[in-house]
Formats: structure tokens, C-alpha cells, sequence
């Protein structure tokens, strides 16, 4: 096929609709009827791509063809979304707990065993969120910032190296493999089989996400500010000077008139201080609106995000010492062969 057939077919299949080739160059559409209302078209359609098909019923399709057009402009609405899978990695690791012991440091505390507990398998979801972000003082700077996000845990997750030699697949290779909880939200944390990309703790993890790219642009959010202030700090002394000057000119016309007392005399000077709190306000205003001019804003717009699912181990270990004892999962990871770091019970 072309490549106009293919994403035209694709994009077709994408919004839920069914494609038969009854023959050669002809495919028949059935478009869902939301579908068909978006695009302006009946539900059932029938395209062919080449000239030489059979003419009777069939719309041919081509570049620049209205429908074509259409289908561009909602492709080009819908945000990119995906979902991949780690599926080369090797979970037939063992001793968890002794690998814990030598990675993690529990300088008032023992981790213990569980008797008959052994390693299990879950499945554990990343997720990349994609933002567009703009600084905006005088002049605009826009930005595509990428933040990868650990939907178990809610914290920033470390980027995949290549030299750990992962690839995305499509499909799963685990499908038999049960989903790890999202334990750092309060509804992960209240429900007997928490969903960490429910609506609920996947809102929470954008938010983190958004304050996560903030702070990813620290630095170019201080030299923009930085900037701006210097430009403000001029603007400000420019306007100072021109209306000091202004109204020291009005001020000293007062001062000359004011032992005046004719009726004209009384008009003018009513006039110079009309002026005068004119200029006064205008001052002030001028003032207001370079502040506002540099004043940094950011805005950070969700492109788009890809869910990455991937397997992998975890053990349930006592951490005691004489006074308490709490059970806590451990977690290695395969792909980069480590075991996790241990989060904050309270903070997370």
C-alpha cells in the first residue's frame, strides 16, 4: 500500500472503525458514528487509493483530498499517546534479600528474612510524560522537556542508558505477570489491588511530573530571570528619569504661581495640578506595566506521554531493631540490575 492508504486505513482502524478489502484497491470502512460525525461523512464508506478501481461507490482518495485533509487535521489534534513493554530481561534471580543487605545502608536497624517468603514477580509501570514548556517575560522561550516518572512510587525515575541494552516492544511477552500497587498514594494505599495508572494516582504523578520539568529548567528559568530583572532595572530608571523631570517642571510652575490669587492665576494652577497627579498616576502606571512586562511566567502544556511497562522481582523483608519492626517490599530491577532504594513510609 501507499503511504496515504496506510494512514489512511490506520487512522480509520485507530477510531474504532472495521476495514474489509472486498477487492482489489476497493476497502470497505465501517466508522463508528461519532467518528463519522467528526469527519463529515456517512459511517460506511468505501475508498480506493488508484485510479484504474472500479468507480462504482467508491471515493478515490489522494493528497489534498478534503477528506484527507480532515483526517489530517484530528491527527494532528489527538495527542500521540503510546504504551510499550520491557519484555528482555531475566527474572530468575535469587538471594534478594542478601543483595539488600549489601546495597542498602541500615545504620539502626537489621533486615530480616521472612521464613518460606520468596521472590515473586509484578509487573511495574514508568511513565514519560512530554511537556511543552514556555518561558514568557518580554520575549518567549519555549522548550520540550521530558520527565520519566515511577508510577509505583511517584518519584522521578533515573533515564534508561543504552549501554543497558533495553528495546520496546509492543506486546507483552509477561501477560500472566500480576500489576505492582501505586502504594504512595492514599487510594493505592486504601485499595486491596490499587491501579498505579487509574485516574486517581495517575493525575497525582502529572502533577509531580509538571514540578519535576520546572525543576529540570532551573537554571534557564534563572538566567531568564536574571535577565529580565536587568532589563527591568533599566526600564524602571528610564521612566523614573523622564517623569521626575516632568514633574519637577510642574512642580516648580506651581511653586511660582502659588502666591497668586487672580481668578486666571487660580485656573492655572487648578490645571498644573490636574497635570501634575496626571503624571503622577501615569508614573505609576508606566512603572506597573514594566513589571509586568518582565515578570517570568511559565506554562507547561502536556504533549503527550508513553506508559512503559516492565517486569520485574520483589521480596517482602522485616527491617527491625528493638523498638519497632515494619515489613517492606523490595524491589530489584533487572534492567539495570540493581535493588531499588527504599522510600520514606510517610513522604514517600
Amino acid at each position: 500500500m501507499s503511504d496515504i492508504a496506510d494512514f489512511v486505513l490506520d487512522f480509520c482502524r485507530v477510531l474504532g472503525g472495521v476495514v474489509e478489502p472486498p477487492a482489489y484497491g476497493v476497502y470497505d470502512v465501517l466508522l463508528p458514528d461519532s467518528a463519522a460525525a467528526q469527519l463529515g461523512v456517512e459511517p460506511f464508506q468505501r475508498f480506493a487509493f488508484a485510479e484504474d478501481a472500479a468507480d462504482e461507490g467508491v471515493t478515490h482518495l489522494a493528497y489534498g483530498h478534503p477528506f484527507v485533509e480532515r483526517m489530517a487535521e484530528l491527527a494532528r489534534e489527538t495527542p500521540a499517546c503510546a504504551r510499550f513493554y520491557i519484555n528482555d530481561v531475566r527474572l530468575d534471580k535469587t538471594g534478594l534479600a542478601a543483595l539488600a543487605r549489601a546495597a542498602l545502608s541500615l545504620p539502626n536497624a537489621a533486615l530480616l528474612e521472612i521464613p518460606r517468603t520468596l521472590e515473586t514477580r509484578a509487573m511495574f509501570h514508568y511513565v514519560r510524560f512530554n511537556f511543552k514548556a514556555a518561558l514568557i517575560s518580554d520575549e518567549k522561550h519555549e522548550h520540550l522537556v521530558s520527565v520519566l516518572m515511577n508510577a509505583q512510587t511517584g518519584a522521578v525515575a533515573p533515564e534508561f542508558s543504552a549501554a543497558e541494552g533495553y528495546r520496546l516492544a509492543d506486546s507483552p511477552a509477561f501477560t500472566d505477570v500480576p500489576v505492582a500497587p501505586a502504594q504512595w498514594t492514599a487510594a493505592g494505599r486504601s485499595a486491596a489491588d490499587p491501579d498505579p495508572l487509574a485516574p486517581e494516582p495517575l493525575r497525582a504523578l502529572l502533577d509531580r511530573a509538571a514540578r519535576a520539568a520546572a525543576d529540570s529548567l532551573e537554571f534557564t528559568i534563572a538566567a531568564m530571570q536574571a535577565r529580565a530583572a536587568r532589563h527591568l532595572e533599566l526600564d524602571c530608571a528610564r521612566i523614573d528619569s523622564y517623569y521626575a523631570d516632568l514633574e519637577r517642571d510642574l512642580e516648580h510652575r506651581l511653586k511660582r504661581d502659588e502666591d497668586d490669587t487672580t481668578e486666571e492665576r487660580r485656573a492655572r494652577r487648578a490645571s498644573l495640578e490636574s497635570k501634575l497627579a496626571a503624571a503622577r498616576a501615569d508614573h505609576s502606571a508606566k512603572l506597573a506595566d514594566a513589571e509586568a512586562k518582565y515578570r517570568l511566567r511559565t506554562e507547561f502544556d502536556l504533549v503527550n506521554l508513553a506508559v512503559i511497562a516492565q517486569p520485574k522481582l520483589t521480596l517482602a523483608v522485616r527491617i527491625e531493631n528493638r523498638q519497632a519492626a515494619v515489613t517492606r517490599a523490595l524491589v530489584w530491577d533487572p534492567v539495570r540490575h540493581a535493588v531499588e532504594p527504599l522510600a520514606c513510609e510517610v513522604c514517600f
